[in-house]
């Protein structure tokens, strides 16, 4: 602890002692307070000198060879006599005999500098591979210090501050982090706490860290400190695992994977951008099949080849010998030249894709090698897409002419929708037109809704199958095609409230909150919100519900009463409102469809959130709004706005808009009343068709606004 020892502790004459800084004892039940020893044998006369790689037992120079002896040296806090724990032998002799070990409770403390361990080490709880096989994660069980190391100033062995210069949150080498054991994975790897209890893994191309392989922390890298308390250093190991979000690969062939190929061409199947590899796949090619056209038409799609067909046969071989060099090179690409598929011919390819992580998927795509000379097309982009009902989108196709010598040049192309529901009034479909606009509004879900899987992330009513095909001019019967799939995505719902999303109001006035203008943005004509409303209230101050157990009041809730004696009420927007006659102690009911009245006569002045929750007929969508409002006990003003400009149902762009506000507020009270403006809502006019607006334009004509 620092303090003086004022006792003397007698000893063999040859013998030297030396009191090992940092291993300590106390038993206050036994009354003794013990302390680790190295007891030093002089060797041929030699004297005991205080140097510290001696006190490692590591002795330097000729005069210097000593005969180290560990043990612990008790002290009785009565008595003051000294006592050799376990009766330790050796050269040294105590003054009483050695007692037995049990007598002592052993408490570690810090080799160096020697502070008190009263906390757990950190531990390595999980060592993880991401998913790219580009970085691990290695987590601890608690917070750690992230590199830093606590310092003892004044020698009192209590740590009086924490050095964070040593802190590792940049990456550095991990040699920084992890033991020499681990450094055959950690190559040219960096690393860096993340979080206060997790290491970062950066591996370079070098390295070859994967699962399986061990990782050991440095020794007196990572520790952890709370409330004044101390633990040692962690020395643990861990096993590195696979990720925790671990999904097989998913090959992408960089063509469609119904490829047609001019009869000149050379085609590439090339699987490049496969996911979720873990920093390399293995990649194996098999050629399951090749069919004749003619066997197709025939209905002989068996695959097998037939055995009299020595051209096709032939073709088998060439293509074999191909993808066998690609296995053994694990090409991710093969490149087969016009010579080696097969004429008027589908060829059924399967490659096998293993990701570092031992898992694997099987991808199989035929491969049309045309008769003669005809252009192909490409789609471009993804050939699954999700689109919207109520946004446009386009499709964009290339073609291109044959290879082959002396080949036509001139391309048209068709487009075609299949296995849908879509109108295609609006949809230009004519030759020459590679680029497709599909306008909002085009496709509709049938009313007997299937719900198709998707990668999207939201709910497909529907799945089109989209074919463009590509033909020469003048010569239509040489052509191609390219097939593509565009899910039909239900859009999110959209909450609409007249009330603004803070409002006020006099106690004792009906508050009504208003939602009915909720859309759904794929049903644009009807108008009609197609869904159920449940309605929450909680107090703004204390967050709890405001008519029961429960925020939620839609169950059972009564539809209102209106009292014909007064004249209908304006409320928020300018809709025009029912009185409310409630009944005794009735706190809300149901004005119409997403529309609920509020007796606020029976509420504390106070703010309140009224919560929206509506679900659609679909089952599949639904959203949430909230609206605050503070209920006041003074008057409040109530302002309207009128459209006093000419009406026409169809603004045009140009012409004023003029709209006044007017409140109800006395004047002789209220002389000085100020205006603040704000637009709170725009809506597209989605049937507006910019590409028709300027070809109007251009013919000087006016384009008719739908």
């Amino acid at each position: 602890s620092g303090t003086t020892i004022n006792y003397m502790m007698p000893v063999a004459e040859t013998a030297n002692l030396n009191l090992l800084a940092g291993v300590s004892a106390f038993n206050h039940i036994y009354n003794r307070s013990c302390h680790g020893i190295m007891l030093y044998d002089t060797v041929d006369g030699a004297s005991y000198t205080d140097d510290r790689k001696v006190l490692q037992n590591q002795p330097t120079g000729s005069e210097a060879k000593l005969n180290a002896i560990p043990s612990v040296l008790c002290f009785d806090i009565r008595t003051e006599a000294l006592t050799l724990w376990g009766g330790a032998s050796g050269t040294a002799k105590s003054t009483e005999d050695g007692i037995e070990a049990k007598a002592v409770t052993m408490e570690l403390y810090q080799p160096d500098p020697g502070f008190p361990m009263t906390l757990p080490r950190p531990e390595m709880s999980n060592c993880e591979m991401s998913m790219t096989g580009l970085s691990a994660i290695i987590q601890f069980d608690s917070v750690t210090l992230m590199g830093a190391k606590c310092k003892d100033i004044d020698y009192d062995g209590i740590p009086d501050v924490i050095d964070y210069s040593y802190e590792v949150t940049s990456h550095v080498s991990a040699k920084t982090c992890f033991a020499d054991a681990s450094f055959q994975y950690l190559e040219g790897a960096t690393c860096a706490f993340i979080q206060k209890d997790q290491i970062e893994i950066i591996l370079d191309k070098s390295s070859t860290l994967t699962f399986g392989h061990t990782l050991c922390i440095r020794p007196d890298f990572v520790c952890r400190t709370q409330n004044d308390q101390w633990s040692a250093y962690s020395t643990g190991c861990c096993k590195v695992q696979v990720p925790s979000d671990l999904v097989p690969p998913k090959p992408n062939l960089r063509a469609d994977p119904s490829l047609v190929v001019d009869v000149c061409a050379d085609v590439t199947l090339d699987f490049g951008d496969t996911q979720f590899c873990g920093r390399k796949c293995t990649y194996v090619w098999k050629l399951d099949s090749v069919t004749a056209l003619s066997a197709v038409a025939a209905g002989e799609t068996s695959g097998d080849v037939p055995v009299d067909d020595t051209t096709t046969a032939e073709a088998v071989d060439r293509i074999n010998e191909v993808l066998a060099e690609a296995n053994l090179n694990n090409a991710f690409s093969v490149t087969l030249h016009a010579d080696i598929l097969a004429k008027a011919s589908y060829h059924l390819f399967e490659v096998d894709v293993t990701s570092a992580w031992a898992l694997t998927t099987k991808e199989k795509f035929t491969v049309h090698k045309l008769a003669d000379s005809a252009p192909t097309v490409t789609i471009v982009g993804e050939l699954k897409i999700g689109v919207y009902r109520n946004r446009e989108y386009f499709l964009n196709a290339v073609g291109k002419a044959s290879q082959c010598a002396s080949a036509e040049t001139v391309l048209g192309y068709r487009w075609a929708f299949s296995n849908c529901s879509v109108d295609l009034a609006n949809v230009d479909t004519i030759q020459n037109q590679n680029r497709l606009r599909v306008p909002a509004g085009t496709h509709k879900c049938p009313d007997s809704v299937l719900w198709y899987e998707n990668d999207f992330n939201a709910a497909a009513c529907e799945v089109c199958s989209v074919v463009v095909e590509v033909f020469l001019v003048n010569n239509p019967s040489k052509k191609s095609h390219q097939t593509m799939s565009v899910y039909l995505l239900k859009s999110d719902l959209v909450p609409k409230c007249h009330n603004p999303d803070f409002s006020k109001i006099q106690k004792g006035l009906t508050l009504y909150v208003n939602c009915g203008n909720t859309e759904d943005p794929d049903d644009i004509h009807s108008g009609v919100f197609k869904g159920n409303f449940k309605w929450k209230c909680r107090s703004g101050s204390t967050l709890l519900p405001c008519f029961g157990e429960t925020p939620e009041f839609s169950e059972g809730i009564k539809t209102c009463v209106q009292d014909y004696t007064v004249d209908r009420y304006v409320g928020d927007g300018g809709v025009l409102y029912p009185q409310i006659a409630f009944e005794d102690r009735q706190m809300f009911c149901r004005v119409g469809r997403g529309t609920v009245a509020i007796n606020t006569a029976l509420m504390d002045t106070g703010n309140y959130t009224f919560g929206m929750e509506v679900t659609h007929f679909d089952n599949k969508r639904s959203t949430m709004k909230e609206v605050d409002v503070e209920l006041t006990s003074y008057e409040l003003p109530k302002i309207n706005l009128d459209l006093i400009s000419a009406h026409y149902e169809r603004f045009p762009v140009g012409k004023a808009l003029k709209v006044q506000g007017t409140h109800n507020l006395d004047p002789e009270w209220y002389p000085d009343v100020t205006y603040s403006w704000s637009l709170l809502e725009r809506q597209r006019n989605l049937d507006y068709d910019p590409d028709q607006a300027e070809q109007y334009e251009e013919q000087g004509l006016t384009y008719p606004i739908p």
